[in-house]
């Protein structure tokens, strides 16, 4: 073939924040960086260029297929040559490159969306190809060898002779770490490309059904390939809500399952499952898959339009303003309460911002990136007395719409449990802007306060969690002890005049209510959540046979830290007396 052809090499990452990495449930004050750690990040020089994705959007877009109705753990083989030199080259690193027919799709779907419009699809195109060909990577990349190629000339011929460049790009791609990959040729309108995908093989999942079962619980279950201390998973229900998924606690890291009660009406849900390694807040994605509630899944992606006109950035505050106006827009498209702007923590956000993106990208050392994320979360210039504060971030290149931005925060539901949490009154937007760069991207946290307390109803409340989570089990509903509610009532009074801290006042309530009731033993918990719907009742109370149970639920600030914290107490009535704590 003397046809001349350039190809190009090129390799395309989505958004910086699209994925990578998530955060940990409220971590111990004593983690928190104080206000001069972060004041050290404000003052050190800022990166010196933020990158964000830089593909094409298009909505509406067709997929060709075909397409799978579930994630399969098999190994991908079609017979072509080009298959052929990606497990030759995977075939050098033994049992570190796996090559699932979800990547061979992830290639195929990414190369007719490149032939047809000679650029690669943006960060929220790309997830949608990755999820509905059931790939399960948060960090799905793609590379393209590509140029000029007389229609008709068979797609073998193509792949022998630019054989030495296909194979020197998939070694460049797979050279390091545990991967997954995949391969497709095709040509179309005089052009021709081999797209070549590649991912970080963070979990191995089992196989899973694309399609929930009719009561609407998914259950992932696999095994973690990186070390692991805890596991965190939401999910996308309705097109502005969100959920969290419970951990089956009878399955020890690093395998693991968990189920996802999903909205059997949603046409589409997005699963994230964090995995967080010992000491560690800030965690990697190590699986972003989509399912199909409805039954049937979809083959076209279409933009979720959360913001629906554009709003071109301005600069400093103006920005902070303006993505203020558009998320109070969709909280009350979602039936919240606005938020307000909590402008001092603004400050903040603006200058430590542009240090989280260099950390992602190994700029600048990833410890950086947990010291942000924290610092943000802590609300430390945030007014008045802070409960619980959540974290998101995004980046996109060739926009200036923070409309967009804000759209593709929103479709991750690590980004709505941020900035749709119920319960959220004041948010920081930190936002970065780069013209020259055409980058635009924000760091943002919110935050519920406190706001008062009913001991009593939240008491009732928690009670009513436990109680539905006994019957869930098949088990009788607890029984009220009320002999030594009046030890737990002075212990709970003491923690929040701060003269005991809640272990020590579990300590107390057990001893006492031993005294009280002579011949009786009694097992006691401690819990420090943001709100009662936090807690996670440990097996033991859950699964186990308990007697009456009693409750308290107070208030303190921990010296130290950020915020304030609910403590629940739990004692139960029976033979053997104990001691259990637990925190979020």
């Amino acid at each position: 073939m003397r046809t001349a052809v350039t190809f190009v090499f090129a390799l395309f990452a989505g958004a910086l924040a699209a994925g990578c990495a998530t955060t940990a449930e409220a971590p111990p004050p004593s983690q928190f960086p104080t206000r001069d750690a972060l004041q050290k990040i404000a003052a050190s020089p800022p990166p010196t260029k933020i990158s964000g994705e830089s593909g094409l959007a298009a909505d509406g877009w067709q997929l060709t297929g075909p397409l799978p109705d579930s994630i399969e753990p098999m190994q991908y083989a079609d017979g072509t040559p080009w298959q052929a030199m990606l497990a030759e080259v995977a075939g050098a690193r033994p049992g570190l490159v796996a090559m699932p027919a979800s990547m061979h799709c992830v290639a195929q779907e990414t190369g007719l969306f490149y032939l047809e419009k000679q650029a690669m699809p943006a960060e929220r195109l790309a997830r949608f190809i990755a999820g509905r060909c059931g790939a399960v990577a948060a960090d799905v990349h793609v590379a393209s060898l590509g140029g000029a190629v007389p229609d008709g000339i068979p797609l073998e011929r193509i792949a022998q002779q630019y054989r030495p460049q296909i194979v020197d790009g998939l070694q460049k791609l797979l050279g390091s770490g545990v991967l997954q990959a995949g391969i497709w040729l095709g040509q179309s309108h005089g052009k021709a490309v081999v797209m070549m995908s590649v991912a970080v093989r963070r979990a191995n999942l089992d196989t899973l059904s694309l399609l929930p079962a009719a009561d609407g619980k998914v259950t992932v279950r696999g095994e973690l390939l990186e070390p692991a201390e805890h596991l965190q998973a939401v999910f996308n229900r309705g097109h502005y809500g969100f959920g969290r998924c419970s951990t089956d606690p009878t399955v020890a890291l690093p395998r693991f399952a968990v189920t996802c009660d999903v909205d059997p009406t949603d046409d589409a849900a997005w699963i994230e499952i964090a995995a967080f390694a010992a000491g560690r807040i800030v965690g990697h994605i190590v699986a972003s898959l989509a399912v199909f509630p409805s039954q049937k899944p979809a083959t076209a992606y279409h933009d979720a339009g959360y913001v629906t006109h554009a709003a071109p950035a301005g600069n400093g505050a103006d920005a902070r303003n303006q993505l203020l106006a558009l998320l109070n827009e969709v909280r009350r498209g979602a039936g919240l309460g606005e938020v307000t702007l909590a402008a001092r923590e603004c400050e903040v956000a603006d200058k430590i911002g542009p240090h989280y993106f260099a950390a992602l990208v190994g700029q600048e050392s990833e410890l950086v990136a947990d010291e942000v994320v924290l610092g943000l979360r802590a609300g430390w210039e945030v007014d008045g007395e802070v409960l619980d504060g959540e974290f998101t971030a995004g980046a996109l290149a060739r926009s200036d719409d923070l409309g967009q931005l804000l759209d593709a925060v929103l479709e991750r539901p690590s980004g709505r449990a941020a900035l749709l949490e119920r319960t959220a009154r004041q948010v920081a937007f930190g936002a970065v802007i780069a013209p020259a760069e055409r980058v635009i991207a924000m760091v943002a946290s919110s935050y519920s306060m406190f706001e008062g307390s009913n001991a009593v109803a939240d008491a009732q409340r928690v009670m009513g969690r436990l109680t539905k989570a006994r019957i869930d089990q098949r088990l009788a509903p607890p029984l009220r002890f009320p002999a030594v509610q009046p030890d737990l009532d002075d212990g709970a009074a003491l923690v929040q005049k701060g003269e005991l801290s809640p272990h020590q006042a579990l300590q107390r309530m057990l001893r006492r209510s031993v005294e009280r009731v002579v011949g009786t033993g009694f097992r006691g918990w401690m819990f420090e959540v943001s709100s009662i719907d936090d807690i996670r009742f440990p097996p033991d109370l859950v699964r186990g046979p308990i007697g009456g149970v009693t409750i308290a639920v107070t208030h303190y600030h921990p010296k130290n830290g950020p915020w304030s914290r609910l403590v629940v107490f739990i004692l139960a009535a029976g033979q053997n007396g104990g001691l259990m704590t637990a925190s979020r």
